[in-house]
């Protein structure tokens, strides 16, 4: 009987997973929010010192953001977690900024010009994106908090700390989720004139959502990676559609951009794609090469055979770039390079399984080997394990804007006292108590209508 063991390379394959950067702020220290709110901050102590908190924490983001990108040795400690500190600590204090300009936007005065810079991380073009709005700012800080809790779960994976990063994609999947689901609709639900297509991938909604996805496929590949360190006690039933449910998520994404984002599609770096095609047909051999050993389990020798047969063809070298298979790992130029000697191995293991179960059915069993695998003898459907870490943007309390009002004291006129006394109403039994004060409803702006009105005050002079 063939040996029911599995090479380590299967392990390293079923979780590799393809490092997505964080986005750059461009010129960090061009832009001050302490200058450009001079005059609606300088009167209240707890503005201005919000203002001064959020260009130093902007600016230790930027550095943060930066030195991923870095090589040098001088950057000391985990490069991801210190792109998620900064970011957990900037985010609080633009969106505190951006309330209380929403509450108070006759206030909102500027002294010098609003303009945020950022390069994206996910596209293949570093075009610098430019923004006067506030939410623009707070998105793409929030996406870097996303993309870097992705980071910091690859950097687990690569170390085989399996559950770990399995939790850091998930927290990675539910900020995608928020801004799609939450935070950017409130962006573009009133009369916004935002252009999508000028704007970082990060900050569309629909590529969230794609991200949210692409996370949740992540961190099932990381459940996989954990089942598998432990041999004794695998599931093959569970394990190939946990693979064929990862093939689906992948699938699920790049349909979603494609469809759905097709701008931004162009404009990912293609080296991703190659990648997750690589994991969409890879994830689909590995269905079939679990299944086949469940099917093996029970007997089934023929039909084993046939299906191992359809993994060992998903694992070849595909023949065009729309044909089934893996994308050559041998070229040197492609992202699956790095992984070229563990394909190899995997396929060694398969065709060596493969050739001692014939081997075994020719001299043993002398079952019939199909040449086509009915419906109940394949995997249909898979397992996704869709459990996004839930994310909140706590709701901020306003800070003062505007110049102090400044009022002069005076004592009220001395009255000389009535000759008689006002007479005093008896109560009646019917009184009813004074109305009750209802606030005036505000006029909902959004964030561009108020960015817009800033923009028109700072032209102004005011």
């Amino acid at each position: 009987m063939p040996d029911v063991e599995y090479p380590d390379c299967i392990i390293r394959l079923a979780s590799a997973v393809y490092v997505l950067p964080c986005p750059l702020i461009h010129k960090p220290m061009d832009f001050s929010f302490t200058e450009s709110f001079n005059t609606a901050t300088r009167d209240h102590v707890k503005s201005a010192a919000l203002m001064r908190s959020a260009d130093t924490s902007r600016r230790k983001l930027a550095d943060a953001l930066e030195n991923l990108r870095s090589v040098s040795p001088s950057v000391t400690g985990s490069k991801h977690q210190n792109a998620i500190m900064y970011a957990k600590e900037y985010s609080p204090q633009i969106n505190q900024i951006l309330f209380s300009c929403k509450v108070q936007p006759e206030m909102a005065v500027l002294n010098k010009k609003i303009d945020f810079q950022w390069t994206s991380g996910v596209e293949i073009t570093k075009t610098v994106k430019s923004n006067d709005a506030l939410m623009f700012d707070l998105v793409m800080s929030i996406s870097s908090l996303g993309l870097g809790h992705a980071g910091s779960a690859t950097d687990e994976s690569v170390a085989g700390n399996f559950p770990p990063a399995a939790k850091a994609f998930n927290v990675a999947a539910g900020i995608m989720s928020f801004l799609h689901n939450d935070l950017l609709p409130k962006w573009v639900s009133v009369g916004s004139d935002m252009e999508i297509s000028q704007l970082p991938m990060e900050a569309v909604g629909i590529c969230c959502d794609a991200l949210h996805i692409l996370f949740l496929a992540y961190a099932q590949q990381m459940a996989i990676g954990t089942a598998l360190m432990k041999p004794e006690t695998i599931n093959f039933s569970l394990i190939s559609k946990l693979c064929f449910g990862v093939s689906t998520q992948l699938n699920e994404f790049v349909e979603k951009m494609r469809t759905h984002a097709a701008q931004q599609y162009a404009r990912l770096n293609p080296n991703l794609i190659v990648f997750i095609t690589f994991q969409i047909n890879f994830q689909e051999s590995l269905t079939n090469y679990f299944f086949a050993r469940l099917v093996w389990s029970k007997g089934k020798y023929g039909v084993a055979i046939a299906i191992l047969q359809k993994a060992v063809s998903l694992a070849e070298t595909r023949r065009s770039a729309t044909s089934k298979g893996l994308p050559d790992p041998s070229d040197p130029k492609s992202s699956v390079k790095a992984v070229e000697n563990d394909v190899k191995d995997y396929r060694n293991h398969l065709q060596k399984l493969l050739g001692e179960w014939e081997k075994d059915n020719r001299l043993v069993y002398f079952e019939k080997v199909p040449t086509q695998l009915k419906q109940e003898e394949s995997i249909s459907k898979g397992i996704v394990m869709k459990k996004p870490e839930t994310f909140t943007l706590e709701d901020p309390v306003p800070v003062q804007l505007g110049p102090q009002v400044k009022t002069v004291m005076t004592a009220p006129p001395v009255q000389a006292p009535p000759l008689h006394p006002p007479p005093v109403m008896p109560p009646m039994g019917n009184d009813m108590p004074p109305p009750a004060y209802v606030a005036p409803v505000q006029f909902q702006r959004t964030d561009s209508d108020l960015a817009r009105e800033m923009q028109a005050k700072f032209d102004m002079g005011k």
